[in-house]
């Protein structure tokens, strides 16, 4: 697993689902992803938040992946780098709202998921891109922006360092490529257990 990046949720109020906060359902969330396309191409889609409990007191959360390589915010790409990726996104959430769609008068597991899905796949703000290994990665997840903060790079810890880091990269230096993204033929979604512990999903491997 490699840190993504780090972000403020100070000003944030997480989303819950159960009277549970979404995030301790990333394993359900990544099950319902592959449901939604099972050549896990969107598994690595949504970051995983590694933080002890989610108390009012935690307002820092470290966002990882198991992909490798240098992790690469949106705003630094090429303006077709953000092309392909803006097409990755638009088509990751036109299957989400897919399936939240066909699940909302469904009974049981598929409404359960249908609805945790509504939930938590919002489509994010540019701020929360990043590309790791070539793919669209979303942080700050699971959150819901109240005070409008999501469009400020303030939520990112130490931004006006890293920007000022940017700045010293030489011109002729490239922009880091993106994988362009494969339009696949819709997958009829499988209903996935409800009953699998979070910690069951082999999906991620720490």
């Amino acid at each position: 697993m490699i840190t993504v990046t780090k972000t403020d949720t100070h000003g944030f109020r997480a989303e819950r689902f159960r009277n549970q906060v979404v995030h301790q359902y990333y394993g359900h969330l990544q099950s319902v992803m592959h449901s939604i396309e099972p050549t896990d191409k969107y598994k690595n889609l949504f970051a995983r938040p590694e933080i002890d409990g989610f108390s009012t007191d935690n307002t820092n959360i470290e966002w990882t992946s198991s992909l490798s390589g240098k992790p690469v915010h949106y705003s630094q790409l090429s303006d077709l780098d953000k092309q392909k990726v803006d097409g990755f996104i638009e088509e990751a959430f036109s299957r989400i709202n897919r399936y939240v769609a066909e699940g909302k008068d469904k009974t049981g597991k598929e409404h359960d998921y249908s609805q945790f899905l509504s939930i938590v796949g919002k489509k994010p703000n540019p701020n929360q891109i990043w590309i790791v290994g070539g793919k669209p990665t979303i942080v700050q997840w699971g959150y819901n922006d109240d005070n409008n903060l999501m469009g400020s790079s303030g939520i990112y810890p130490n931004w006006d360092s890293f920007i000022n880091e940017i700045k010293t990269i030489q011109p002729e230096e490239k922009a880091v490529a993106v994988e362009a993204p494969i339009v696949e033929k819709p997958v009829e979604p499988i209903a996935p257990s409800m009953d699998a512990a979070v910690v069951a999903s082999p999906l991620f491997t720490d």
